[in-house]
């Protein structure tokens, strides 16, 4: 089948006809569906703005790197405050066994998963609706 979306459209439009001429109402409910989802991808497809230039292509993949480095930095926080909180959880288990003084509070964790999300996703949607 042709891969045009609104050449499906009218593929699935015609047999939603045939099958109501048929009797089939489910078929043809079924068919209707179909093709305007297909409509609406093609309406979407329309709608795209032109292919970026290549400024615009070394501009994204610049940002993707950067935003990459900033995730492995957030990872490499997060790992070394995971390290921190093994530590004061066996100190802390030390203390309590041992009846000695707790040991200082932990600090917070450094980044948290809407840091994560944040960093993944925060300035995407400009880049690309920019285009």
């Amino acid at each position: 089948m042709n891969e045009d979306p609104h050449k499906q459209a009218q593929h699935f439009i015609k047999q939603a006809q045939r099958a109501a001429k048929r009797g089939d109402h489910a078929g043809a409910e079924r068919w209707t569906r179909t093709a305007e989802r297909f409509a609406l991808a093609a309406q979407r497809i329309q709608d795209r703005l032109p292919l970026s230039s290549e400024e615009e292509d070394e501009a994204l993949v610049t940002e993707l790197l950067a935003r990459l480095e900033h995730y492995a930095a957030a990872d490499r926080e997060i790992q070394a405050w995971d390290r921190e909180k093994e530590v004061h959880d066996a100190l802390t288990e030390q203390a309590q066994r041992h009846n000695l003084p707790l040991p200082p509070p932990l600090r917070p964790c450094p980044v948290n998963e809407n840091d994560l999300i944040r960093i993944a996703t925060e300035g995407l949607s400009n880049v690309v609706s920019a285009r």
